[in-house]
């Protein structure tokens, strides 16, 4: 699944450091936005496992793809540290989780065999797309502008998590996974 890594943001955090950053943003201020998306990700993650089971996978994550997309073409405008702290830390991190949360589970749906294989290979995947799109982020900024970056890193997001959206399957229906946002039974299990 194409979702935008958490660490992409440092290609975006270095140019922020240097000429394009808002005036009253220091270092602390971009390293908390970048571990804000990953918190906000994580937070949220009841909430979307919620919204999957009871309006299917795909519904939170289309809302995810609008939140990533919308919080890094906000971030473009921001011109004060508070506003890459809500867009780029928030709403890309709301973005992420939305779209991560309810696809993790979908994999496994797939696979009874060399289902460990499957998950390293998407992991590494995974990884392998952040590098390279952090690579490809930071010539954006020493090439065109911070601004304009965000905003193509935004379209490019848009449009490669909209297709991947489209085209997951889920056997939901067939194998009926029992999904709990917060199982209240592990605070009361005596082992």
């Amino acid at each position: 699944m194409p979702a935008a890594n958490p660490d992409d943001a440092t290609a975006l955090d270095t140019a922020c450091e240097n000429d394009e950053s808002p005036p009253d943003a220091d270092p602390l201020d971009f390293a908390f936005v970048g571990g804000s998306t990953f918190g906000a990700a994580m937070l949220v993650a009841p909430l979307v496992t919620f919204l999957a089971r009871k309006f299917g996978t795909r519904s939170p994550m289309y809302g995810g793809v609008v939140a990533l997309a919308g919080g890094f073409i906000a971030a473009s405008f921001a011109s004060e540290a508070w506003h890459l702290y809500l867009c780029q830390g928030v709403l890309v991190g709301v973005g992420v989780g939305f779209i991560y949360i309810p696809s993790i589970a979908i994999l496994s749906q797939w696979f009874s065999k060399r289902r460990s294989l499957a998950n390293g290979i998407t992991s590494a995947g995974s990884g392998i797309g952040g590098v390279t799109f952090s690579l490809i982020t930071g010539s954006m900024i020493e090439n065109i502008s911070l601004t304009w970056s965000l905003r193509i890193t935004g379209i490019i997001a848009f449009v490669m998590n909209f297709t991947a959206v489209v085209l997951i399957r889920d056997r939901n229906k067939v194998i009926q996974p029992a999904q709990h946002p917060f199982d209240t039974e592990l605070l009361s299990r005596k082992e």
